[in-house]
């Protein structure tokens, strides 16, 4: 790996300068203040949130994290947050805001609008999970398309668990944050396609180039089936990578998919992927000129207007990155490498570089894995450290 480590340093270092301009908070020190701030011990903050006393101590000892957005809604309401708070909190802590189309997101919304730091706050809300029957929500077969700001104002009169319940009724066809399950549009499946082309997903897995957890997306996808919601954007994400997309590209494709784009990133971890991916195209123009040109092959017969003006586009602005890169001069013992490893030649792409820029960042203790979260399933060749 001490060649790959020569080969990113530029990349590691730039990197490395946007995580210690985001890594300012420190979560440990944040819960101890808070909870000195409002005379609440270590047994009784587990007590409210219903874990181990145990736990808790490994939180404030910096020995572990809470894990997942939920308990971290738990620990803010049990913290005596309200909502902007707690929405602070969340994104502090890499998690996204409580979001008016996510029906859990809502019962916190509402137990936080009607009072908020009672010993009991987490128990109401998880009652009102299980009474509600949210906790195995579903979308409905046929989505009504609503605003999230609209949907997020029309909550803003609830005040009564008659009102809520009202409502909830009213707006069960408008929910899309939590189904547990996904189903494919068809204009999802074609953008994929565009990509796999004429290729057999089983014979790509063969070949040792694509991981089990972008097949197991794929497989499903393609067959028109549901697929879980869980860790979707960061399997499109993957195939993004793999297919060596770009980040305007990715942005399309979790569009269709109705996920956060990949430009706007909203945690650590998005930070860390939008600046890997955009230092691997500005280094090796010929991963999007490629594309490019294979995409192109494929819209030839396609009345899809707007993705042939989108690639026509993207195909003139690539080609001269590539002039540029081919002039005399350019290329140095850094360029031969980075193609040696991570191109063609290598029979491998920018999936492969993430994977070494994710995993030498944790070897340096950049990162840790915890922060990496869902994005490890990209990894290719862990074991290469």
């Amino acid at each position: 790996m001490d060649n790959k480590a020569y080969i990113l340093a530029d990349d590691l270092g730039l990197i490395k300068e946007q995580l210690q301009m985001l890594s300012g908070y420190d979560f440990a020190d944040d819960l101890a203040m808070r909870m000195k701030k409002i005379g609440l011990s270590q047994s009784a903050l587990a007590a409210r949130i219903q874990v181990s006393h145990v736990t808790v101590g490994k939180w404030l000892n910096k020995n572990a994290k809470p894990h997942g957005k939920e308990r971290f809604k738990e620990l803010g309401m049990a913290l005596g947050m309200n909502e902007s708070q707690l929405n602070t909190f969340l994104c502090a802590n890499c998690y996204p805001r409580l979001y008016a189309k996510n029906p859990l997101d809502l019962v916190c919304k509402f137990i936080l609008g009607v009072g908020t730091g009672g010993e009991d706050t987490v128990s109401r809300y998880k009652n009102m999970l299980e009474q509600y029957g949210l906790n195995d929500y579903t979308l409905s077969s046929e989505p009504v398309s609503i605003s999230t700001t609209v949907l997020s104002m029309d909550f803003a009169g609830v005040k009564s668990l008659a009102s809520f319940e009202e409502w909830l009724t009213k707006n069960d066809d408008r929910f899309r944050a939590y189904d547990k399950a996904y189903i494919p549009n068809s204009e999802l499946i074609r953008f994929i396609l565009l990509y796999i082309g004429e290729q057999s997903i089983n014979d790509m897995f063969i070949a040792g180039e694509l991981p089990i957890t972008i097949r197991n997306l794929l497989y499903p996808l393609i067959s028109n089936k549901e697929i879980a919601v869980k860790g979707l954007r960061a399997k499109l994400i993957a195939f993004g990578f793999y297919e060596n997309m770009a980040e305007d590209e990715l942005d399309i494709l979790l569009e269709i998919a109705k996920l956060q784009p990949f430009s706007e990133p909203m945690t650590l971890i998005d930070n860390v992927l939008l600046t890997a991916l955009r230092c691997a195209h500005e280094r090796y123009p010929y991963f999007e000129l490629n594309n490019v040109e294979r995409i192109m092959k494929s819209l030839s017969a396609s009345n899809n207007q707007e993705l042939c003006s989108f690639y026509q586009e993207k195909g003139r602005k690539a080609s001269d990155c590539v002039k540029y890169y081919e002039a005399d001069g350019h290329k140095g013992e850094l360029e031969r490498l980075f193609e040696e490893s991570y191109t063609d030649y290598a029979d491998k792409g920018v999936l492969h570089y993430i994977n070494d820029v994710l995993m030498l960042l944790i070897s340096e203790a950049a990162l840790s894995e915890a922060e990496v979260g869902e994005y490890l399933p990209i990894q290719v060749y862990r074991d290469e450290l």
